[in-house]
């Protein structure tokens, strides 16, 4: 595994200082960049009767500040805007007023990075988001993510780098002055690679507000390089509460190189809900990516996926990304 940046691990602010950003300012030890995502597709979910739609996946533009203060400090932030509520507005008839159909604030932050340590603070997505193998390009059926949630408005987190292994420690305030409301999280993310192996182990536990009951989440995923295929597993299972009997989920994955420039995804992902009586559902996916070989930041992608749920078609989507 390479070196673990810590800037990385906290959202992706290490893009100021990769070729997926374009750089606006550099001098004086200060570096701004903007780096943008923009995906656009045609889909038509599994489901019974469904249409295709052109969807707005990303519209994301990030702003990245890095400060370089000597001795192997680097003060970092982040401000991370979305389109997407906006440019759905009118195509899914929108009607429900809690949703922001402008602009929307993704991710705002600070931190700073020691080197070894680093800290942020600020509305960014959980330790536990990285979590898992999965490569669907959308989610299915069910919300196969195990997690209660995966961002908050009022979170800290910590990372710390071992060389070989880093470890994220994020926490999200219970605090009812901000848009997330009351919920409260901490999140436990490991991630390592020995002999060629990379694993993961995730711990969360999860209150919708001080008067509920806390949901805990533990996961372990493992992947191998074989070369031309990559193959991976993840494990993770979540407790229930008064409302919810709890899901465990299990995926496999196989990526396979196709080429220089493009793959092939094939994963399978096994839902086993806890409720009695309530029926597993399994879904497939197969996607081939292809990125450019003058330009790899621009891909092409094509996905097919179904279920065995009742009463369901296959699914289907297709489009282009950009990103830099």
């Amino acid at each position: 595994m390479k070196k673990l940046v810590l800037i990385a691990a906290i959202a992706g602010v290490a893009a100021a200082n990769s070729a997926n950003a374009a750089t606006l300012y550099n001098d004086k030890g200060l570096k701004y960049s903007l780096k943008g995502d923009w995906q656009v597709q045609m889909r038509q979910d599994i489901g019974s009767e469904q249409e295709m739609q052109v969807e707005f996946d990303d519209l994301e533009l990030k702003n990245v500040v890095a400060y370089d203060l000597g001795d192997g400090m680097t003060a970092f932030g982040q401000l991370h805007h979305g389109f997407k509520n906006q440019a759905d507005a009118k195509t899914v008839k929108l009607t429900d007023e809690s949703i922001d159909k402008g602009p929307h604030l993704e991710e705002a932050f600070v931190g700073l990075d020691f080197g070894m340590f680093a800290f942020a603070m600020g509305k960014m997505d959980y330790a536990s988001e990285d979590f898992g193998v999965e490569a669907a390009k959308e989610e299915k059926t069910v919300d196969t993510y195990a997690m209660e949630d995966d961002a908050g408005d009022d979170v800290l987190h910590f990372a710390f780098d071992l060389e070989t292994v880093l470890i994220e420690v994020s926490h999200e305030l219970a605090s009812d002055s901000e848009s997330s409301g009351s919920a409260e999280s901490t999140d436990i993310l490991v991630t390592g690679e020995t002999a060629g192996v990379e694993y993961q182990a995730m711990y969360q536990t999860y209150a919708a507000n001080p008067d509920a009951d806390s949901i805990t989440t533990m996961g372990v995923a493992v992947s191998y390089d074989l070369g031309m295929a990559k193959l991976g597993l993840d494990y993770s299972d979540r407790d229930g509460d008064a409302n919810d009997d709890g899901l465990t989920v299990i995926n496999f994955l196989a990526s396979i190189k196709a080429g220089k420039t493009a793959k092939v995804n094939v994963g399978m992902i096994q839902n086993d809900f806890e409720e009695d009586g309530a029926d597993s559902i399994t879904e497939t996916y197969v996607n081939y990516i292809y990125k450019f070989p003058t330009q790899k930041n621009v891909r092409l992608f094509v996905e097919v996926a179904d279920s065995d749920k009742d009463d369901t078609d296959m699914g289907y989507l297709a489009g282009l990304r950009l990103k830099f």
